[in-house]
């Protein structure tokens, strides 16, 4: 009994300590937070083209996997020659990733940054033309001069807000000089990044057999197995999810610029790159790129603007429940409001690159507290299934859930009954009523399942007792 008392005094006081100290660095870290920050900060910025360099590379792993199969069915029919292709697929991956940029910037670029200077160079006489066409319209439905003052800026205000935005604009030019050190480092970064990618590319199984000899040789085996799981059950979320929007919303880019050609739309190339880019946010994506485009449009031609949200809904309709399902399918395996509540927290979380890797992010979660849910109620005996919880006021009869939460309830009740009278028998010193009942008991105590007949023996040598009943052992059975 000493030693019981011991071992779980030691157990308690160890748990005790653990959560202690626990305590004391999180409010240590959460004091000096400003300071973690910085360092995290510091961290990032020199390790960022190491992270470049993991996320080209993910991005090119799955075509580089297409095209070693192909090296291998070409070069190596006879003999073996992985490491050649490895560095024949690695060439052409990279090969065709550096024609796609350089289509990109000679192609989409130009036009992009035409449209751009475009834009801006007639901005004061489409905002001119569109004063015109308000002012038009007040004369033509003899509008009462106290609602334009209401909705409209007078002369005056005019001139201050345009004073306001010069001074504003003069205000940020001190910061081009940043972002321009900025966007050089970026540049390097991008390059190192390149380079890493090629190695992490090259030895990509034996980054992961190291990383497998390093759980293996800190953490069990059963948690070593899990963590691999997972890890394959992310890739797979997150490959799913990337590569498939990635295609959506090329796809839904080529649709608009051809759409807009059709129809004449003015800045098709700005616009259509606008909303492609946009896409790749769940839900709110196209919605966001078609309120700078609807502007931009609202001030060439209203009439195409309306006709251009008109289209977009349609083109957000189509994505949403013909082309995204068949591309995506259900790669995160989560419903529309978890992927709203997903966006929400990576929107206001990281921003841009929240709402985008937010949602995979969160089906990852998902997929883990479901699996463990479902393994604690497997555990007790319980439907893992939701429609077994839902709650319907029409039937009055007990359904299969009731009578499983019963069922365990009782046996968890016959396990303590059990427990109790053979720690009893064993600290009274009866070796032979101690022993036959502890061997021939048939109780499961974690899942709650007790032999019927064993515990009908055992009521029948020894019923149960209440708090006040205070009798001899019970006899041999």
């Amino acid at each position: 009994m000493k030693k019981r008392l011991s071992k779980a005094w030691k157990e308690r006081t160890i748990s005790n300590i653990v959560v202690l100290a626990v305590g004391i660095v999180l409010a240590l870290f959460l004091i000096n937070f400003s300071y973690f920050r910085g360092v995290f900060h510091t961290i990032w910025r020199i390790l960022s083209p190491f992270v470049m360099g993991f996320v080209i590379a993910y991005l090119l792993v799955a075509p580089l996997k297409w095209l070693e199969r192909l090296a291998r069915k070409v070069f190596c029919r006879k003999r073996d020659h992985p490491h050649l292709c490895r560095v024949v697929a690695i060439v052409v991956t990279y090969i065709l990733l550096l024609l796609l940029l350089v289509a990109f910037f000679s192609f989409v670029m130009p036009q992009f940054a035409g449209s751009i200077a475009r834009l801006i160079s007639q901005l004061p006489e489409y905002f001119e033309a569109l004063v015109q066409k308000i002012n038009s319209l007040i004369v033509e439905y003899d509008i009462p001069q106290s609602v334009v003052d209401r909705f409209l800026l007078s002369e005056e205000k005019q001139d201050e807000l345009v004073a306001k935005l010069v001074d504003t604009l003069t205000a940020l030019l001190p910061h081009l000089i940043s972002f321009s050190k900025q966007l050089s480092s970026g540049i390097i970064n991008l390059f190192v990044g390149f380079i890493v990618s090629v190695y992490m590319l090259f030895h990509r199984e034996r980054f992961a057999a190291q990383g497998k000899k390093m759980a293996y040789a800190l953490m069990p085996r059963n948690y070593v197995r899990n963590l691999i799981f997972w890890l394959r059950k992310s890739h797979h979320i997150f490959g799913g999810f990337l590569y498939g929007k990635i295609l959506d919303s090329f796809i839904i880019g080529v649709i608009c610029y051809l759409f807009m050609i059709i129809v004449g739309m003015e800045y098709a190339v700005l616009i259509s790159v606008i909303v492609g880019v946009t896409n790749m946010i769940p839900f709110f994506g196209p919605f966001i790129g078609a309120i700078p485009s609807t502007f931009i449009l609202l001030m060439v031609n209203p009439i195409s603007a309306f006709w251009f949200v008109i289209w977009i809904i349609v083109l957000q309709q189509f994505d949403g429940n013909i082309l995204g399902p068949r591309i995506l399918g259900n790669s995160t395996g989560i419903s529309g409001f978890w992927v709203l509540l997903a966006i929400t927290l990576g929107g206001g979380l990281f921003g841009i690159s929240g709402m985008i890797l937010g949602v995979p992010l969160f089906a990852v979660f998902y997929a883990v507290v479901k699996s463990l849910v479902g393994m604690r109620l497997q555990r007790l005996g319980l439907p893992a299934e939701t429609e077994e919880y839902a709650v319907n006021p029409e039937l009055a009869v007990t359904g299969p859930l009731e009578q499983a939460l019963e069922e365990h309830e009782n046996a968890k009740k016959a396990g303590l009954r059990s427990r109790r009278w053979f720690r009893r028998n064993r600290s009274a010193g009866d070796d032979g009523a101690a022993g036959k009942p502890g061997a021939s008991e048939a109780t499961d105590f974690d899942s709650g399942q007790t032999d019927v007949s064993n515990e009908q023996e055992i009521g029948e040598a020894n019923p149960p007792e209440s708090s006040d009943d205070q009798s001899d052992p019970p006899k041999k059975i």
